[in-house]
């Protein structure tokens, strides 16, 4: 009889390379729908780089199929680093997206998408807001409201593989998959130039209350939609 032990192991093993063969499947049928000529090898390439994770093949080919230049953004997850464990492979994923969304020569850009991830991240578990609240939220005193909306939509846009505006909530911007969140939390601590106390502050100064978090005011979806009618 077999022990336990290499009965389970065996199972983990014949799971693990069913899922890379799902995933295998998925990235050629994806690759053929986007008419990405890719080779057998590249495939197994991104199918390896996949590590498991079908979240992880979604967000690439949501990533490639807004691009200019498909073939080429694809070959940049073909030849990136090796394989890291599920969690840093995702995070490094999220990581590529949000630094190629804006570019880095223009910081009002970087610091204005890093606002706007923060507002997502903090609104996002109790009432997403679509782009034009927050770009209400975001708009300083004497800027042009419209034009800082536009540029909000624009970037919201730009990353677009990560986040999506719901229909069936008024457009309200959310992130595609949890994971997103994970990433966003940790990334807001380490890099991101505003902490998370420092963005809720940001959000309800407007709401003539900017010493509290959101979870400690009791009418907060009231002052929202005070504050933005179309929110």
């Amino acid at each position: 009889l077999s022990s336990p032990t290499s009965d389970t192991f065996s199972v983990d093993i014949n799971a693990e390379a069913q899922t890379d063969m799902d995933i295998h499947r998925f990235i050629e049928a994806k690759s053929s729908d986007l008419s990405l000529k890719l080779s057998q090898g590249e495939v197994g390439q991104l199918t390896q780089q996949a590590s498991g994770l079908f979240i992880w093949c979604t967000t690439v080919f949501r990533y490639v199929e807004s691009s200019k230049n498909p073939y080429a953004d694809i070959m940049k997850f073909i030849t990136g680093t090796p394989p890291l464990g599920p969690a840093q492979q995702i995070h490094s994923l999220y990581d590529k997206i949000i630094q190629s969304a804006v570019s880095p020569v223009h910081p009002e850009d970087v610091s204005l998408m890093q606002m706007i991830l923060g507002v997502v991240f903090v609104t996002t578990r109790l009432r997403p807001l679509s782009a034009k609240a927050i770009s209400t939220f975001l708009t300083k005193e004497g800027e042009n409201h419209e034009e800082k909306g536009n540029w909000v939509q624009n970037i919201i846009r730009s990353l677009r593989s990560v986040l999506y505006e719901d229909p069936t909530m008024s457009n309200a911007v959310r992130t595609c998959h949890p994971s997103f969140l994970d990433f966003l939390e940790g990334k807001i601590k380490a890099d991101f130039s505003l902490s998370i106390t420092q963005l809720h502050q940001l959000m309800f100064r407007k709401l003539n209350d900017p010493y509290h978090l959101n979870k400690d005011i009791p009418d907060l979806y009231q002052r929202i939609s005070r504050s933005i009618p179309e929110a």
